[in-house]
């Protein structure tokens, strides 16, 4: 065996790992997607009433889109940020038994790094908010007032 081959042999598996992991996260993220979308329809139903009222108030199709949207963006904003702080307080909570557990020792990213990922953690929350309201927003924008105060009555 030389360094080389040793190299080569680690690096293939390396990178056949890494395409089952981002395999794997994309159909995560799909399925989030589609599970926040399902959430923001289920609850534009339950407002169709309210969504009639603005509109015949005079609110623009643009306005009740960009209300969807905002509000979804704002719920999985909030979802990933508890999710990285509770993540990260878990982390570190178990952070002894995960190194004896493991029985390697683990080396914390600098803090630069660590902010990277964090960051780019909630950009992604955001994002699958901005996904997952897309249609769910034009749903909503598209409902007349009348049709919509008529079908949200109880």
């Amino acid at each position: 065996f030389t360094f080389n081959s040793l190299v080569r042999s680690a690096s293939t598996r390396f990178a056949g790992l890494l395409s089952q992991f981002s395999i794997s996260g994309a159909l995560v993220w799909g399925g989030a997607v589609l599970l926040v979308s399902a959430t923001t329809s289920l609850a534009i139903n339950e407002r169709k009433a309210e969504f009639g009222l603005i509109r015949a108030l005079g609110a623009t199709k643009n306005f009740i889109r960009r209300l969807v949207t905002t509000q979804t963006i704002i719920v999985t904003g909030v979802a990933g940020s508890l999710g990285v702080l509770g993540g990260l307080v878990l982390f570190y909570s178990f952070y002894t038994r995960i190194i004896t557990t493991l029985g390697v020792p683990y080396a914390t990213p600098p803090v630069a790094q660590l902010g990277g990922l964090i960051l780019l953690a909630l950009l992604v929350s955001v994002f699958t908010g901005v996904v997952a309201a897309l249609w769910p927003a034009r749903v909503a924008s598209r409902m007349e007032p009348y049709e919509a105060l008529r079908r949200g009555e109880r």
